[in-house]
């Protein structure tokens, strides 16, 4: 892959690259949003990764990224190396076997909530998940405690390969109310 000057593209905002190429483009770039194409399974890679994206002088605020099956939390990782996104975009190519409620550790993932400074949005889309239709009003409900800003939860399958279309999704909405003495955040539940 030829090597993109650094003087090249100095208003580039928003992008759909591969990791490579994202690693090289967006240090001392004004990119506020990118997806990433390319599936990465490796912590240290996905780190190493993250880290170049952190360099971004926009800041990076949104974030769409894929991963195959791993093992490990991701959103710890990407909490403290991109505390000001506002939309992120999660993927999950999900094996036989693979099951995203032990991928997603209510513990490690309120805790890492409490780093996103700015996050109003996240979609969680996963290619199996057989508990889906359960209700995750308190995982919900423990991430908007933990990141006030959150307003939106979407938890969606897809048919491998991705598509834009969900099979099945669930969608939170924080809905707030004023009463005249206080403003109540109520989790509302939509189902599609």
């Amino acid at each position: 892959m030829a090597i993109l000057s650094t003087e090249a593209l100095p208003n580039l905002r928003n992008a759909i690259l591969t990791w490579g190429a994202a690693e090289h483009i967006v240090p001392n770039r004004p990119i506020v949003g990118l997806a990433i194409l390319q599936q990465r399974q490796s912590e240290v890679a996905v780190a190493a990764g993250l880290a170049k994206l952190a360099q971004s002088t926009g800041p990076l605020q949104i974030l769409s990224i894929d991963f195959l099956s791993i093992k490990y939390n991701i959103f710890p990782l990407i909490a403290n190396t991109l505390p000001l996104l506002r939309e992120l975009s999660v993927g999950m190519t999900l094996g036989d076997g693979s099951d995203f409620d032990e991928w997603l550790s209510e513990r490690e993932t309120s805790v890492a909530f409490h780093m996103f400074r700015a996050l109003a949005s996240i979609r969680l889309r996963v290619s199996k998940w057989k508990k889906l239709g359960a209700d995750r009003r308190a995982l919900v409900e423990g991430w908007g405690a933990a990141c006030p800003t959150l307003k939106d939860v979407k938890f969606y399958t897809f048919r491998p390969p991705v598509s834009d279309r969900p099979v099945f999704a669930i969608t939170y909405r924080r809905m707030e109310q004023d009463t005249g003495v206080s403003v109540s955040n109520e989790w509302t539940r939509l189902e599609v």
